[in-house]
């Protein structure tokens, strides 16, 4: 092992030579999100730059090394170790410009067109207001809560990742399900009421519904061919048409409301709708019936959130866009629906009349421009609610894809659903989503049944918004606390959620309350006193049915997977995480003013290189331990475990330092290339013109960002190189707090427990204790290691060598960080590989005949060993006469087997299965050798443990020779003393282990010491149980032998009777038996 852990002379230069000869361990794994490395490992493909090769037949085609999801989990949610490295597998090609008109418009449809139109039936224009308002509320804070998640982990099927993650996998399996379900049936929803909406003019109402249901569905399909790009350019118009419409709704509703339509016959009309027919209907229930249709109108809403893993930067653009909510909820819904209430009152038999809910007769901006005798712009609303409906279509398209294909890619659906082809399109899942939109044809078959299937439809997605939104504010109330578990603060966030924690559990608070009187409202509604049971039970599971498909998911998945709920301690808070230190920003957005990036990098090295200094110099103080010197005599212990954590703290912070100087060094010498010309350019155009024309753009450029990232984290470099002492008042962050386990020490102990443990569950191993397997667990040839060659090419025992070779490998990466190890395990693969062509390796001869020609001495060296058998004999008679027996035989025609069959069947079956074989044993026996080899290099940690096994308590040792549980301690009460002085004052732990003892040999022979002797009569030892004391034993012992005398003599002086058939008997039974006249 290289032992010298000093710093490298020259880091720079090493960081710009050859790329092979650098230390792989420490080098810096590019960003999966970096297009150059997504190009180079496969998962951006060309198909993605163009906007219309997404369909040449290459881009169908799937790509093998894409993922939806940035980790690797199993069924609770945690990341597996050794994972392939997960790739960002849709295409990230979403703009600013999209996320902003999504959030803007996205969720626009007909929830506010048409379906506010049946909540101000139900409800009023105060119902209506609050409902959508209170709804506003909560979704504020959800939507902040889910963007703050959301720039930390941009993951695909963000809702159902974050419940898994967050709170219960089972749970995430039911969010995801349901949200997916959601968006399912809001496809062919809304194309029925696109055909509905079509009906408002005369020539197409007499038209089948059929004919322009096709017409919408193959637009919409066609659209999400094109990939997530086709989606945001849609969605972008979408969005403008309807955000242009409800503002000029909003105008000409004013306009209406002052009387200022020439011509109308309404006149002035103010608030008078409020007062007459008045601000509520059916009162505090009508409110409550309106909430429902208020979730309905504002779903969508979380899409923002979806589309963070697919958006070019989120920690730029999505903050922005969460941001617009406010605005939108108080402009499109807030105003828009204030103004309805003012313009249209609810008992206008418009509003009533309508086919369904999704019929644009019955939308209230429809109905305000009619009554205003306003001609043509009731056509142009009735246009704008079309085009509504086909964009929330589109929605649902690509909201349910990704979703399924994110709960395909985490083994919580078909794995088929998780396809993604060459132009990062989830095909498979926009393919069944396109499937399930077919059930919109529906609308042929009549207004009735129309109307049914739309209204279960709605039933189907009404509430799973609201489950949605809670889960979401849950998750976020339980990241909070993983974070702040993890020693975060909420400053080192990207984006911080406005409202904060307590802005979720405000929305997690409405959306349970809202679940509460919807749940009333399912089974009372409106008018239940004239209604059937079976119309009430019709209303109810119309208004409820998300509950128990939820309910279902849940549990199924549950008893299945048998998942467990997320505790705190578990939560995990990297995995998929966008890593946003300065190194990172760099590479996503490179400055553009390259001289000041160079500069920046240069004042980077100088401070590494300086900090490395200041630690160099101020080195702890010399743990004299390392050298053979007992530490004790020299400080006490608490002072020389801190030396100890101390020095190999400091080493780790060198290690990291040299990390970032290779990772600097290598950009900086990128710069100075100058590939591109980008740099010279720069320089001619400083050196001409105004100096500081660019300087002044560039800041007026930082000054925006941070004016709207106020609360993102800035690097203090010279703070964060900067050695804390203890008298500063700061909290100081060592780098080896959590990298050891309490029995490690710090390093200085090797902690193999659960090694152990695997050992002993090996099949023919003798049982070790825990200090016996310390001495043994790098000897793998008989007799120390028990199993044969055949045996070692187990799965369980390949399992158990390489966690070993694992363990050993990550203890003196722990604890040695400075020393250059890839050229240490570099010399001992090379050292491997030549013993194994030599057949050197011990334990692993070659296979060259089937048995020696004449005993060999090995094993332990002092008998004779027997090659085909594995088996050592002590007497040289019995090796010769079990040479003929069967058994022999047997394993010497089984090792000579290997040899012939390459001969006999190159080509064959035989042939591969022996080198399969062979192929594994090498693989075995090179982990064996890495292990001897570490041993060796940890000899001084090896004879600590086996001095210091941790035992504070001086707790008794189990089997295993290791101190045993303290609860089992004090149960048998084995911290109480109890002395025998007749067993030589000897001291017995517990009450057990003396009530045990009485019985044994040595009290026996203490006894007879004392002359105690023929305790076989007379009620044996069991009458000298309890009697520790010399003195009190010979009392009772001269006790037991006057009794004993007593008794033979009164015996002796009995006088004995008969009677007249010649029995014998004494004299007072005698007596007593002629008195009762039985003689």
């Amino acid at each position: 092992m290289v032992t010298d852990s000093t710093v490298p002379n020259d880091v720079e230069k090493g960081a710009v030579d050859n790329g092979s000869e650098l230390p792989t361990y420490n080098e810096k794994r590019p960003s999966v999100f970096d297009k150059e490395e997504q190009i180079r490992r496969g998962s951006i493909t060309p198909q993605h730059d163009s906007f219309f090769s997404a369909f040449t037949p290459h881009s169908f085609k799937r790509n093998p090394n894409a993922r939806v999801v940035t980790e690797a989990t199993d069924n609770e949610g945690r990341p597996l170790e050794d994972q392939p490295p997960a790739e960002p597998a849709l295409a990230m090609k979403l703009k600013g410009r999209h996320l902003q008109m999504i959030a803007i418009g996205g969720s626009i449809g007909t929830g506010l067109f048409v379906g506010s139109g049946s909540a101000l039936a139900t409800g009023g224009p105060a119902s209506l207001v609050l409902a959508y308002g209170l709804i506003g509320i909560m979704l504020y804070c959800t939507v902040h809560a889910l963007g703050e998640m959301a720039v930390l982990f941009p993951i695909a099927g963000a809702f159902s990742v974050y419940s898994t993650r967050f709170i219960d996998p089972a749970w995430g399996f039911a969010m995801g399900w349901n949200y997916a379900l959601n968006w399912l049936v809001t496809l062919p929803l809304e194309l029925t009421a696109a055909s509905i909406t079509l009906s408002f003019w005369p020539g197409a109402a007499n038209v089948n519904p059929a004919a322009w249901v096709i017409i919408f569905w193959v637009a919409v399909v066609l659209i999400n061919f094109f990939g997530v790009k086709g989606y945001g350019e849609a969605e972008f118009i979408f969005s403008i048409i309807k955000v242009a419409a409800v503002i000029g709704f909003c105008i000409l509703g004013i306009i209406i409301a002052a009387g200022g339509v020439p011509g109308s016959p309404q006149g002035y009309l103010g608030t008078h709708y409020w007062y007459d027919p008045g601000a509520f209907n059916h009162g505090f229930k009508g409110l409550c019936s309106v909430f429902t249709t208020a979730a309905f109108s504002f779903g969508g809403t979380e899409l923002v959130g979806l589309t963070a893993a697919e958006t070019e930067n989120p920690r730029k653009t999505l903050p922005t866009a969460v941001k617009q909510v406010f605005w939108r909820i108080c402009l499109f819904y807030m105003v828009s629906l204030t103004i309805v209430g003012c313009i249209v009152p609810y008992n206008d038999p418009d509003l009533l009349n309508g086919s369904s809910s999704s019929d644009a007769k019955a939308s209230p901006f429809v109905i305000a421009v009619n009554n205003a005798k306003i001609i043509g712009v009731p056509s142009i609303m009735n246009a704008v609610i079309l085009i509504s409906v086909l964009s929330v279509g589109n929605s649902s398209i690509y909201g349910s894809s990704r979703t399924m294909a994110a709960l395909a890619d985490r083994g919580q659906a078909p794995k088929i659903l998780g396809y993604i082809d060459n132009a990062g399109r989830p095909l498979v899942s926009i393919i069944l989503a396109s499937v399930i939109g077919l059930l919109c044809f529906i609308c042929a078959a009549g207004s009735d049944t129309r109307t049914q299937a739309f209204n279960w439809m709605l039933a189907i997605s009404g509430l799973s918004s609201i489950f949605t939104w809670a889960s979401i504010n849950a998750c976020h109330i339980r990241f909070r606390a993983a974070w702040k578990y993890n020693g975060k603060t909420v400053d080192e966030l990207p984006f911080k959620s406005q409202p904060g924690i307590i802005g979720s559990w405000i929305g997690l608070i409405f959306n349970i309350l809202i679940l509460i009187v919807t749940f009333w409202v399912g089974f009372a509604p409106v008018g239940y006193a004239s209604m059937s049971t079976g119309e009430l039970v019709k209303s109810w599971f119309e208004a409820y049915l998300s509950f128990p498909i939820i309910l279902v998911c849940y549990l199924g998945f549950k008893i299945w997977k048998r998942t467990s709920f997320k505790r705190i301690k578990d939560i995990d808070i990297t995995s998929g995480r966008r890593d946003l230190d300065l190194a990172t920003i760099l590479a996503e957005e490179p400055a553009a003013m390259l001289v000041e990036e160079q500069r920046f990098l240069h004042e980077d090295l100088e401070r590494l290189e300086q900090a490395i200094a200041e630690r160099v110099a101020e080195d702890p103080k010399n743990v004299r331990f390392l050298c053979g010197t007992q530490p004790w005599r020299l400080a006490p212990a608490p002072a020389y475990i801190q030396q100890i954590k101390d020095r190999l703290n400091r080493d780790h912070q060198i290690n990291n330092f040299l990390t970032r100087i290779q990772d600097q060094s290598r950009r900086l010498l990128d710069l100075y290339k100058d590939a591109d010309g980008a740099r010279m350019r720069e320089v001619q155009s400083l050196s001409t013109g105004d100096q500081y024309d660019q300087f002044y753009k560039e800041l007026e450029k930082v000054k925006e960002h941070h004016r709207q990232y106020p609360n993102e984290p800035v690097d203090n470099l010279e703070r964060a190189y900067k050695r804390r002492r203890p008298d500063e008042s700061v909290p100081i962050v060592s780098e080896v707090d959590n990298m050891f386990t309490g029995e490690e020490g710090n390093g200085r102990f090797l902690d193999l427990t659960s090694l152990h443990e695997n050992y002993l569950n090996l099949p023919g191993v003798k049982r070790l204790t825990y200090i016996q397997y310390l001495d043994n667990f790098d000897a793998f040839e008989a007799p120390r290691m028990p199993i044969k060659r055949g045996g070692k090419v187990t799965d369980k025992y390949f399992n158990y060598v390489a966690e070993l070779d694992e363990y050993l490998e990550g203890f003196i990466r722990r604890t040695r960080p400075l020393d250059d190890h890839s050229k240490y395990f570099l010399r001992i693969d090379r050292e491997f590989d030549t013993a194994w062509e030599k057949g050197e390796v011990p334990g692993w001869p070659k296979l060259v005949d089937a048995a020696p020609a004449g005993p060999q001495t090995e094993g332990s060296g002092s008998g004779t060993w027997c090659a085909a058998c594995e088996k050592e004999f002590n007497n040289a008679n019995v090796y010769k006469a079990h040479l003929t027996g069967k058994k022999h035989i047997r394993y010497a025609e089984a090792k000579q087997k290997p040899q012939q069959e390459p001969n006999k069947a190159t080509n064959g079956s035989a042939y591969a299965a022996a080198s399969t074989s062979n192929f594994k044993e090498r693989i075995v026996a090179s982990h064996e050798h890495r292990i001897r080899a570490m041993a060796d290099s940890l000899s001084n940690e090896r004879s600590n443990t086996r001095v210091n096994i941790y035992n504070p308590l001086k707790l008794p040792l189990a089997w295993d020779g290791k101190p045993i549980p303290y609860w089992l301690y004090k149960l048998h009460g084995l911290g109480i003393e109890f002395s025998c002085e007749i067993c030589g004052n000897f001291v017995y732990m517990g009450r057990r282990a003396f009530d045990k003892h009485f019985s044994e040999a040595r009290h026996i022979y203490g006894l007879k010491c004392l002359g105690i002797t023929n305790t076989s009569g007379a009620g044996g030892v069991n009458l000298f149980r309890e009697i520790t004391g010399i003195n009190e034993a010979l009392a009772l012992w001269d006790k037991l032998k006057k009794d004993k005398r007593e008794r033979e003599q009164k015996e002796d002086s009995v006088v004995q009777m008969e009677d007249g058939e010649g029995n014998v008997m004494p004299e007072r039974i005698y007596h007593d038996l002629q008195k009762q006249g039985i003689l």
